[in-house]
């Protein structure tokens, strides 16, 4: 009985370190610098690809705030004279038609990523069922990224609890969502699986195939979250000193360098999310890793 009793517990350990060793080796390790910039090298050596697009979706974006008077300069207290609205029916109506252009960009630069031939006048215009899918993914992902911000809204805006153990809970529980994006990072190349056609594996498993890559993720998304801060801290800064006798030429101006500066911040984004792709899934012709 002994010896039966010690074979069994033998098997189970035995079992237990086969599950753990398929489980490490089914993570994949993202080289870090290659993370942090690859999503610039796509734009460098792509250059004139993406000029082409930018200037084509930024054209049509700042075309749509200046008609819907939302632009830019919109914001600014040294306007006058200048077309803007308070409409916030048409408010939302542009900030609609504005994500579905974002998103539509997306979709179109990532495929230029993977095959930079197929650029012309047919492929901007095609639409299929992958890009509806895209859009749904990039609009979970962005609404998830948003939940720290309303957290920080309900902790604001709060009337502190005199009780001290509901306080606590509430600070707790609301606390949660700073976490979210944390989460989320480690799932992008879920949009580079459905542009593809790729057969989307379980989160479980995505989760498991990124463990060890959330510095790496954090890092190269920190570097594009920096950059942003940077070039539209600054955009900020010198668009106060220009000359306003001409507000039409500061509002079609302003618009285009902003939706330019929007752009190359989006491509960033949409080459890391192609990179994370690569790195864990490999091409579509070579199968999943």
């Amino acid at each position: 009985m002994v010896k039966k009793k010690d074979s069994l517990e033998s098997k189970k350990a035995t079992k237990s370190f086969d599950v753990m060793q398929a489980s490490a080796s089914s993570q994949t390790l993202i080289p870090g610098f290659k993370l942090f910039y690859l999503p610039y090298a796509y734009i460098i050596d792509n250059f004139i690809l993406w000029l082409k697009l930018v200037v084509l979706f930024a054209l049509t974006i700042g075309a749509v705030s200046l008609i819907s008077g939302f632009a830019y300069v919109c914001g600014l207290p040294q306007l006058v004279n200048f077309h803007c609205s308070n409409s916030l029916p048409l408010f939302a109506i542009d900030i609609l038609f504005k994500y579905f252009l974002l998103f539509f960009f997306a979709c179109k630069w990532y495929a230029l990523i993977k095959t930079p031939t197929i650029f012309s006048w047919k492929f901007l215009f095609s639409f299929d069922r992958k890009i509806l899918k895209a859009f749904a993914a990039l609009s979970i992902i962005l609404v998830l990224n948003i939940i720290p911000f309303v957290s920080f809204s309900l902790l604001a805006m709060r009337e502190p609890n005199p009780d001290v153990v509901v306080e606590i809970t509430y600070f707790g529980v609301v606390s949660i969502g700073f976490l979210v994006p944390f989460v989320v990072l480690r799932f992008y190349s879920v949009l580079g699986l459905i542009l593809e056609g790729v057969d989307l594996p379980s989160l479980k498993s995505i989760w498991v195939k990124t463990q060890g890559n959330s510095l790496r993720i954090i890092l190269s998304l920190f570097s594009i979250f920096i950059l942003t801060l940077f070039l539209f801290l600054n955009f900020y800064l010198n668009i106060r000193t220009y000359d306003f006798s001409n507000p039409l030429w500061v509002g079609i101006s302003s618009e285009f360098v902003y939706e330019v500066l929007l752009l190359l911040i989006w491509s960033l984004f949409v080459g890391h999310c192609y990179t994370q792709k690569y790195f864990l899934y490999g091409d579509e012709d070579e199968g999943n890793n």
